[in-house]
């Protein structure tokens, strides 16, 4: 299990300065958000259909989910900071007390749901729950 998280998190490492690059240069945060959406949302969604105990099959599932995560929270950290100036510091402020919240948030609501639905569904279920950011980061303005 140890083995298999550390490969996860592998793509925190090697993807955020050159996806910050990329989207700089080339595409845009609002087209890597909704990439990154897209990518967390399959690769967890696809979790629901594979029961197999294979060690390979795993990592790669959550390294491709860590992929798009770690394209979410760069995007977003850009965009965050493109948006706001020096003298938005309550907002700055705001905006690091609201993630950590949503860190407690997430496992309640999936612990709740687990009343109601299988392990296997939960996954389903988050998958879907990511494509609703996809209509929201579409929504947002360019910042090129």
């Amino acid at each position: 299990l140890g083995i298999i998280f550390s490969i996860m998190l592998v793509p925190f490492l090697l993807l955020e300065a050159p996806l910050g690059r990329l989207a700089d240069k080339v595409l845009g945060e609002k087209e890597l958000l909704i990439a990154g959406f897209l990518v967390m949302a399959l690769a967890t969604g696809t979790m629901y259909f594979f029961t197999a105990p294979s060690f390979a099959l795993w990592a790669a599932l959550l390294f491709t989910t860590r992929v798009g995560a770690a394209m979410v929270e760069v995007m977003t950290e850009t965009y965050f900071f493109k948006k706001v100036s020096a003298g938005d510091a309550n907002i700055v402020g705001l905006n690091r007390t609201v993630r950590p919240f949503a860190g407690m948030l997430g496992p309640l609501a999936a612990t709740a749901l687990l009343a109601f639905i299988s392990l296997p569904s939960l996954f389903l279920s988050l998958g879907v729950f990511m494509l609703l950011g996809v209509p929201l980061a579409a929504m947002l303005k360019d910042t090129r």
